[in-house]
């Protein structure tokens, strides 16, 4: 048994706190996170912009053309979820304090790195196919006026924007963002 304690005790010692802190690793994780943090700002105000500018052309359009309010509810919804999910990202990522022990420090900046491409894969995903039923029940009302081969062309050039949106662009910065948070974490075990 007191083998068994010593490997034990053996083992837990690798788990020692890194060797890293430097100083210039710290910097540069500050300044990956005061970027990312901006980036998520950004798209925030972006997105709660959107709801606004939302609200201003369905106001406008609601006198030539009656749109389904089921539709405009829906991407009123996305525009303000994605948003508070966007704002929820700043605040997780302003959290991670880098004066923090570099053990909890890592821990604090893996967990926002699976959080964030959690959101970036799965989230989006279902945010594209629900903004997309949403788009198609507003606009039914608009597409009555046109002919089947121009709603399949509208369709179809819609359906290929959002699919290389959500499987080309957004997988590329979600990857780009896991990089840059992976790099972190490399830098700071050194």
């Amino acid at each position: 048994m007191k083998e068994f304690d010593q490997l034990t005790t053996a083992w837990k010692s690798q788990h020692t706190e890194p060797k890293g802190n430097s100083a210039d690793a710290i910097a540069k994780s500050i300044a990956t996170q005061r970027k990312l943090r901006t980036k998520h700002l950004i798209q925030s105000i972006l997105f709660f912009s959107t709801a606004f500018v939302i609200v201003i052309i369905d106001n406008i359009t609601t006198e030539q053309i009656k749109t389904s309010v089921i539709g405009f509810s829906i991407l009123m919804g996305c525009s303000i979820v994605y948003g508070i999910i966007r704002l929820w990202l700043y605040f997780k990522l302003q959290s991670i304090d880098f004066t923090m022990p570099t053990l909890r420090l890592l821990d604090a900046l893996r967990n926002y790195r699976s959080t964030a491409q959690f959101i970036f894969v799965k989230v989006e995903f279902v945010y594209a196919v629900v903004l997309s039923v949403g788009v198609v029940i507003y606009l039914k009302p608009v597409f009555a006026m046109f002919s089947l081969e121009i709603i399949t062309l509208i369709f179809t050039a819609y359906t290929g924007w959002v699919v290389f949106h959500t499987f080309v662009i957004k997988r590329k910065e979600a990857k780009a963002e896991s990089k840059q948070i992976e790099d972190l974490i490399v830098a700071l075990e050194k």
